[in-house]
């Protein structure tokens, strides 16, 4: 049999593209390396840490507020195996859920490593069993995996990826992590919550590079009010264990030497393209000079019939833009007119961060004309009751025309309601409409409605 597609890589991409592949009446066949399907989103990602982050805010929660709302926990303590056990069964109920969809959709699942015979074969080795494939066109989705330091190593026992962090055994009692972005900042707060000391190291001044930088800095402050430490601007130059620690020696602003000593070592310094393999060399694929798949506006690479999307093609590393892509790569193939959407990022941390668009750094570096409109959560009547007081909106916009440049949030459920976000910016709707539309009240949407209208040349009705 020859597949219409062949998808290499059951992740938030591949398992996508090959569920609309399959909609779309293509005969679709997908392979996967690992023994369950998911990718790194479902199984050592995502959705694991999210619920982690959830247990662990819950327990936080009565702890802080508890008392005040008066609500009154006797003898209330962290049970990390109790948490541990419920994130497995929520990975194993969302597998249950993947095995459904392809069983629905008909798509054939190969379990094994990919590797490239020619553009239109694929081997498959699994445990003792080799199978070829042939399918008229093949899509790589095999994502990405953390990233370490030439001199700092993942060693599994005290020095840790997040794939190993999301399964300890207990609790440490103290935790450095080595990176302010997105997975530091989320796997850190479960910890701290739990009352492990987290120190969180970074090169740079602040954290989220990438994201508008106010965001960033309420997050340091919020989460300095929450316990963790930080340790901005320090360059780590070696990292070693020693016993029961893991030793850091690191360097300040001004070049001074700088030691510190935890129980356990995050490192959490990016991801890198999962390629190894794949044999993209026998169809004469070349990666770009930072290890990924290059692809074009089609999502296609320089060999026809062989495409790319996610993370092992670059840019933002984020699950719904591989999905986005693969849904965009998939209507490709049949000519379906492109719908690209505007891609949000979000951050769940306490408070969360969410944005979408160009942050005001890009603005200032283009040299575009722009105006802001602020708002902070402290004054939503939704906000007071809830007792969730940190955090505000930020909307960029044209002068004149209002026209939506960017929306940025942080605040309690701000990933939630990055959505109004993407919405306004795909459909090129101004501040003033999007102020104009009446939000439900009490609500923490309520505001981006305030943030637009500020915007507009200080229309908030509420500042």
């Amino acid at each position: 049999m020859t597949y219409d597609l062949l998808v290499i890589g059951s992740g938030p991409g591949g398992y996508v593209a090959a569920i609309r592949a399959a909609q779309l009446g293509m005969k679709v066949a997908l392979v996967e390396r690992y023994k369950t399907p998911g990718g790194t989103c479902l199984n050592v990602g995502c959705i694991p840490s999210k619920a982690l982050l959830e247990s662990s805010w819950l327990y936080a929660q009565l702890v802080k507020n508890g008392p005040q709302m008066g609500v009154l926990a006797q003898g209330l303590k962290p049970d990390w195996p109790t948490m541990v056990a419920r994130k497995n069964e929520v990975v194993s109920q969302s597998h249950k859920g993947l095995l459904f969809l392809f069983k629905k959709w008909g798509i054939d699942l190969y379990w094994g490593q990919a590797s490239f015979v020619s553009a239109q074969e694929v081997e498959v080795a699994g445990e003792g069993t080799e199978q070829s494939i042939k399918a008229r066109r093949v899509l790589v989705a095999t994502g990405s995996k953390p990233a370490s330091l030439p001199f700092a190593q993942p060693d599994k026992k005290r020095i840790l990826t997040s794939t190993e962090l999301l399964d300890l055994p207990s609790l440490p009692s103290s935790l450095l992590v080595v990176g302010g972005g997105v997975i530091g900042l989320e796997l850190g707060s479960v910890l701290a919550r739990l009352g492990v000391k987290v120190t969180v190291l970074e090169l740079t001044a602040g954290l989220l590079p990438g994201m508008d930088q106010d965001l960033g800095k309420e997050l340091l402050r919020c989460l300095k009010k929450a316990g963790l430490s930080f340790k901005l601007e320090h360059r780590l130059t070696a990292l070693a264990t020693v016993g029961d620690q893991v030793v850091a020696q690191l360097t300040d602003k001004k070049n001074a030497p700088v030691q510190l000593e935890a129980d356990l070592c995050l490192l959490a310094v990016g991801r890198r393209p999962y390629t190894q393999g794949l044999g993209l060399e026998k169809i004469g694929l070349a990666l770009d000079p930072q290890g990924f798949v290059p692809v074009g506006p089609d999502f296609q690479t320089s060999v026809p019939g062989v495409y790319g999307i996610g993370d092992v093609t670059g840019g933002m590393m984020l699950a719904h833009k591989a999905s986005e892509e693969g849904v965009w790569a998939v209507e490709g193939m049949v000519g379906k007119p492109a719908h690209r959407s505007p891609i949000p990022a979000a951050v769940y941390t306490h408070p969360e961060v969410a944005s979408v668009g160009l942050t005001e750094e890009q603005l200032v570096a283009q040299g575009k004309a722009y105006q802001v409109g602020r708002f902070n959560f402290r004054p939503l009547g939704r906000a007071l009751a809830a007792g969730e007081l940190d955090g505000f909106a930020k909307v960029l916009v044209e002068p004149e025309s209002f026209k939506i440049l960017g929306i940025h949030l942080i605040g309690e459920r701000a990933t939630d309601l990055i959505a109004q976000g993407v919405l306004a910016l795909a459909q090129g709707h101004s501040a003033l409409e999007l102020g104009q539309l009446c939000f439900a009240h009490p609500t923490f949407a309520e505001a981006i409605k305030e943030a637009a209208l500020d915007a507009c040349n200080h229309q908030s009705l509420h500042q």
